[in-house]
């Protein structure tokens, strides 16, 4: 049966687009993107499990998360879903530090 695990868009140690007056809804998903990209760097997925980034309405808008998405009858998956829980990434590395500069210098964020 499908099952979903959620994330924050970045880093445990890492700063993260807040919802109120200073939001950027545009950059929260570039986070989210590229945290899915270090994930699956980090962590190679098996057959059938993937992420997908979640809208989540909140009193003062919406905000996102990144889901993993994995079968829970697969212990192949429910082995893969610990790993990452137990070792989620605390920064950034090195391949998502160039891809949050790139946006930043083609003006996108």
């Amino acid at each position: 049966m499908s099952d979903y695990y959620e994330f924050e868009t970045t880093p445990y140690e890492e700063n993260c687009q807040q919802l109120g007056p200073n939001y950027d809804s545009i950059m929260a998903k570039l986070e989210a993107k590229t945290l899915i990209k270090q994930l699956e760097r980090q962590f190679p997925k098996p057959e059938g499990v993937y992420y997908t980034i979640k809208s989540n309405p909140h009193d003062f808008g919406y905000y996102y998360s990144v889901r993993l998405v994995y079968d829970d009858n697969d212990e192949n998956h429910q082995e893969f879903v610990n790993k990452v829980e137990d070792n989620f990434p605390k920064n950034w590395d090195e391949q998502s530090l160039l891809t949050l500069e790139e946006y930043k210098l083609k003006g996108v964020i």
